[in-house]
């Protein structure tokens, strides 16, 4: 234990020592690149503010679809998700469908609370 720390900041640190033991990938945080680098053996010698568990990664295409109200003659312009290629093939071919507006599969990081010390 670093002796400048306190046990509050390790207290802080546990959620991700926990989440490294239990095999998921930790990442530190590096200014100088601005960007989250992977860990492969993390000391967690820093501030836990500069510590993350790597967030899932998830990829979507969005669509524009008519929805029906269940009001006679009354639709509505709707957004979909579409999450993979049976998604993809379904939509396109639905009646109701109008077009994507992601041409290429879009990725986004989904993370639960994962950052300590925030």
């Amino acid at each position: 234990m670093n002796c400048a720390e306190s046990k509050e900041d390790w207290r802080k640190k546990l959620p991700l020592i926990q989440a490294f033991v239990d095999g998921k990938t930790i990442q530190y945080w590096v200014p100088q690149l601005g960007k989250w680098k992977d860990s492969s053996n993390p000391a967690f010698t820093y501030q836990a503010k500069n510590y993350r568990v790597k967030p899932e990664v998830i990829k979507s295409r969005r669509f524009l679809f008519l929805a029906y109200t269940g009001v006679v003659g009354v639709t509505t312009c709707s957004v979909g998700i579409a999450t993979n290629q049976e998604d993809v093939d379904r939509w396109t071919k639905a009646a109701c469908f109008i077009r994507w507006i992601d041409n290429d599969w879009v990725e986004t990081e989904v993370s639960e609370d994962t950052t300590a010390g925030c």
